[in-house]
């Protein structure tokens, strides 16, 4: 496995770690909704998906220029 696919690797344990403690210790709505499908809808428009993404997008492009600089 290559340096930079072991860095991604670390990156996306270290954010799927973020996630849930965000999730589960930090996130209000579980303790407001009782139906889990109504949770499952909320969670489906929460905006730290799309914040998440962004992080990892931005750190893949800029691994890969520092690869071609190389």
């Amino acid at each position: 496995m290559s340096t930079r696919a072991m860095y991604l690797n670390d990156l996306d344990r270290l954010t799927t770690e973020m996630m849930e403690y965000i999730c589960d210790k930090l996130c209000r709505y579980p303790e407001m909704e009782r139906d889990e499908e109504s949770l499952a809808e909320l969670c489906d428009g929460c905006g730290m998906g799309e914040f998440l993404c962004n992080i990892l997008s931005h750190e893949g492009a800029r691994t890969n220029e520092t690869e071609k600089r190389s």
